[in-house]
């Protein structure tokens, strides 16, 4: 791992708490564009369907059971207002469109806590959705993605994967990761200033998803291989699909160093990297050792045939290469 800022903070000592207040940079104006927190994708498949609408309900409903009460504001589809919620009621505009019939309607929600009125920092605590449309013919992909504040997440570790794993068998999660990673505002990414690229560099541990460019990438020209895993993190989701390309569970599971869980859900299964997730420090050459046997389960499928990058990064750098060097951090 190269190209460290030297002036990387310190933060792989915090606690949950001050991960939250002061694991966050901001750009030459003060305004914040990145925090840590845990960071959670899954992607799916036939998002159209209605066993799939229905289990994207499910997951919104339980996430809200969750972590409704950090919930202040919900958004509608193209629409830059945040509109406010009310833990006791679903917002009517998201009921409307998840019993719609008609499938040549996608789906989108996005719930967040928004503490401050005058600005767009990354939130702690959010929930955004997209369930294509029957004919998407641009991204077939449907995703989940989520940030889960750190002090609810250390203190509910077990509930937290015991709920994630059901919420990947609602959808039949085709994959996805979830770890300590780094919070952006969805299509921001290649916008903003390349802060968080020093983040990345020092802390190998730290997952990032750019969603909107890998789901382009994936599907440019008609591809296919938006069906393959993305990434991999203290825990990486395969589907079925995935795991048959990979030998199969039984093969899969065979390849797990101790320490490691493999925990099934319908439609696919679950690698759980370790007991907590991990921050390495590519300062120290500390590289988490089982988030390397993950990355070499992956690698044989793993997308990389990135046209452009997925972060930015220090001229005179060439960001889709620098990408490429993060994803494969872990080979």
């Amino acid at each position: 791992m190269t190209n460290i800022d030297p002036d990387t903070p310190e933060f792989i000592s915090l606690s949950p708490k001050e991960i939250e207040t002061k694991a966050v940079w901001r750009d030459r104006h003060g305004n914040i564009v990145g925090r840590i927190g845990i960071l959670v994708s899954i992607y799916y498949i036939e998002g159209h369907l209605r066993t799939k609408r229905d289990g994207l309900l499910r997951i919104t409903s339980e996430f809200l059971h969750l972590l409704g009460k950090r919930i202040t504001h919900y958004q509608k589809e193209n629409s830059r207002q945040l509109t406010r919620w009310s833990e006791s009621e679903f917002p009517k505009p998201y009921r409307d469109l998840a019993y719609e019939t008609n499938r040549k309607t996608s789906f989108y929600m996005n719930f967040v806590e928004h503490t401050d009125p005058m600005n767009e920092d990354p939130e702690l605590c959010s929930f955004m959705s997209f369930a294509s449309d029957e004919n998407a013919p641009w991204s077939p992909l449907s995703t989940v993605h989520l940030h889960i504040p750190p002090t609810w997440f250390y203190e509910n570790v077990e509930l937290f994967v015991e709920a994630l794993t059901r919420w990947c068998g609602y959808v039949e999660c085709q994959h996805g990761s979830a770890g300590l990673g780094v919070l952006s505002n969805s299509g921001s990414e290649l916008q903003v200033e390349p802060s968080h690229y020093f983040l990345l560099k020092r802390y190998p541990g730290l997952e990032f998803d750019a969603v909107g460019s890998y789901r382009s990438e994936s599907t440019f020209g008609g591809r296919t291989v938006y069906r393959r895993p993305r990434s991999s993190n203290w825990l990486t989701m395969l589907g079925d699909e995935n795991l048959a390309l990979l030998g199969g569970p039984h093969e899969v599971a065979r390849r797990l160093a101790p320490g490691m869980d493999f925990l099934g859900y319908t439609g696919g299964a679950m690698i759980r990297a370790g007991e907590l997730p991990q921050w390495g420090d590519a300062k120290k050459g500390i590289v988490p050792d089982l988030y390397r046997v993950s990355a070499s389960i992956i690698k044989p499928i793993r997308f990389e045939d990135y046209k452009y990058g997925f972060m930015n990064v220090p001229d005179p750098l060439d960001y889709t290469e620098e990408s490429l060097k993060w994803l494969r951090r872990f080979d």
